[in-house]
Formats: structure tokens, C-alpha cells, sequence
């Protein structure tokens, strides 16, 4: 089946950005974003914004009439929101829906137990229970660490502080992407509709340890002097878990960290991918001197 008409929910998060800007390259789709009114967040002139009051089934279930896909970028917290989304989206006759649940593989049975993939695991259950014989069908993308994100903001390291927590040594190997891979993979996923239909893909830039990259960017940087602190995975589980026993919201940031280092760090959940469909989508991954070129350019920003 051809995808023409592309409805985007989320567009202006990190992820969201990267996907509107893969879709536009492509020059494959007609592209509607939908924002909530409250948004000040604008978009490309070629590209149709409608804005939607994302609590009301019906109004969705309209705007969602004459799409062929929906892909949902929002955020963290507001997983659970895409309940209404699926619902809307197999009342408007959408054929595909790509879920806001990047990242972690949820069909990991560890992973399914942390608290603070709660809503996703929830979502991912939802789709496989409502879509079948509806004439919806969806793919999760499964990308690891998102490695751009990652350095900026410190799953990786914070480049701009030259500091780094150092997960449980920094010694194991995971599957990791940028963020304009993850953007093409939604592209490549619209474009082999048959192939990804009601499974997960799994892709990667290139698999390697947060020591190594933590090695490369000193190596960078010679003359600085960069901050280490050892992390144990562990330990930031606990402390999570402990917030969580007192109140906290799984899905706030405090209570949810611990438990997405230890699904990235820990070993234990999958984070290394062992089969990939980066052929199928058409990505490539890290070619050489890339990776160098990227942590370079991240390294220089203020």
C-alpha cells in the first residue's frame, strides 16, 4: 500500500523535529502536524498545522479522516495520551500508526517491569490487543540511545559541562542512534508498509560503550579537563523506586532516570540490539570518520 497522507503528532520535540524533517526531505508525503492550541511551536509553510484539543475522541477521530498514517512523537509524559490516539486513528480508518515509544525494546521482559516504561509497555499492549482486523496496523521503532541527544543532555555525557556520569562502569556495548536516523527510519518504515507491519524494527548508527565515546571526545578536547563520576545503575534504581514509594510520578524525570540507565546499562535489558533492519529501511548507519565529525561539532556548540 502507498502512504501519501502523513499526520504527525508532536512535531516540534527533538524527535518529533528529526521525523517532520526526514518526512519533508523524502518528498514522498502530504504533511499535516497537529498541535495542541496552546502551542506556540510553528512549522515549514509547506506543511498543513491544524490545531486539536487531543482529550476529544471526536475531534480527533475528524482531523484523522483521509490520513493514511499517524506517528506520534510525544513526549515522556505524555505517553498515555496516544490511548485516545489509536482509538481515533482505527475510527478515521488510518492505516498505519507509529507510536511515541522510541528508544527501549518493550518486548524485553525485564524492561516491562520498571515502573517508568509503565505507560509505554501499556500502549504497546493496547495496539497488539485493539488493531487486528480493525485495517490499522503499527510499528514501534527500538533505537537505543539516541547518541546526539545522549551527549547533549547526559545519557552519553554533557558535553558542555565536560562532564560525564559514568553508568556502571561505561564498559558495555549498546545500540545506539541519531536523532536524523531515527527520522529516516520512519520514512523507511512508510515506504515498506507490508515488511513493518505490526512488529517492532530495530536499527542502530553503530553499537559501542560509553567509555569509548567518553575516550573520544577527552581525546578532542586535550587541553580540558573533564568531570567523571562513577553511576551505579542500581543505585539510581533504588533511589527511583524509593521516590516512587513516597508519590513520586513514575513518569516525572527524578523518579524515572535510575530506570532508563539501567535498561540502557545495565545488561540485562536488551540494549544491544542482535537483529537489525537498517537494510530493509534503507539506513546505513555510521560511516567512517562520522561519528568523530559529530562529537567534534557537539563539543563546539555553547
Amino acid at each position: 500500500m502507498e502512504i501519501k497522507n502523513v499526520a504527525l503528532a508532536g512535531a516540534s520535540g527533538s524527535i518529533g523535529k528529526s521525523i517532520l524533517s526526514a518526512l519533508l526531505a523524502s518528498n514522498k508525503f502530504t504533511i499535516t502536524v497537529l498541535k495542541r492550541p496552546t502551542s506556540k511551536a510553528t512549522f515549514p509553510a509547506n506543511v498543513t498545522v491544524v490545531e486539536v484539543d487531543f482529550d476529544s475522541l471526536e475531534v480527533v477521530t475528524q482531523v484523522l479522516k483521509g490520513q493514511d498514517a499517524l506517528i506520534s512523537a510525544v513526549s515522556f509524559e505524555s505517553v498515555s495520551s496516544q490511548s485516545l490516539l489509536i482509538d481515533a486513528a482505527i475510527a478515521a480508518g488510518v492505516r498505519r500508526f507509529i507510536p511515541s515509544n522510541y528508544g527501549s525494546d518493550f518486548e524485553n521482559k525485564t524492561l516491562r517491569t520498571f515502573p517508568a516504561f509503565r505507560d509505554r509497555v501499556e500502549i504497546d499492549d493496547e495496539l497488539r490487543k485493539k488493531v487486528p482486523g480493525t485495517g490499522m496496523s503499527f510499528t514501534t521503532i527500538v533505537n537505543g540511545v539516541v547518541i546526539d541527544y545522549g551527549m547533549r543532555k547526559g545519557a552519553v555525557f554533557i558535553a558542555s559541562k565536560r562532564e560525564a556520569r559514568l553508568f556502571d562502569g561505561g564498559s558495555v556495548k549498546v545500540s545506539m542512534t541519531r536523532l536524523s536516523t531515527i527520522g529516516k527510519a520512519v520514512v523507511g518504515v512508510l515506504g515498506q508498509f507490508e515488511e513493518t507491519a505490526n512488529r517492532a524494527v530495530y536499527i542502530q548508527d553503530l553499537a559501542t560503550t560509553q567509555s569509548a565515546l567518553l575516550d573520544l571526545a577527552q581525546k578532542l578536547t586535550p587541553n580540558e579537563t573533564w568531570t567523571i563520576i562513577p553511576a551505579d545503575s542500581a543505585k539510581l534504581v533504588a533511589a527511583c523506586q524509593d521516590l516512587i514509594a513516597k508519590g513520586a510520578d513514575p513518569n516525572s524525570f527524578e523518579a524515572r532516570r535510575g530506570f532508563i540507565v539501567r535498561a540502557v546499562y545495565s545488561g540485562e535489558c536488551g540494549a544491544l540490539f542482535e537483529h537489525l533492519d537498517n537494510e530493509l529501511l534503507g539506513l546505513e548507519g555510521m560511516k567512517e570518520g562520522e561519528l568523530e565529525t559529530m562529537i567534534k561539532e557537539i563539543l563546539a556548540e555553547k
